[in-house]
């Protein structure tokens, strides 16, 4: 993923600023890095 959902969505939203995490190793996220950023999200 290098962000290409997230641009789209701001080319459809107007003022949407979207927290990004991008993982570019040929695989699909998995659930543990997931909740890893989501609880630092949290934590800022």
């Amino acid at each position: 993923n290098t962000g290409m959902f997230a641009r789209h969505l701001r080319g459809l939203i107007d003022n949407f600023v979207p927290h990004q995490y991008n993982e570019v190793t040929g695989q699909p996220f998995s659930l543990s890095h997931l909740v890893e950023e989501f609880i630092k999200l949290i934590e800022e």
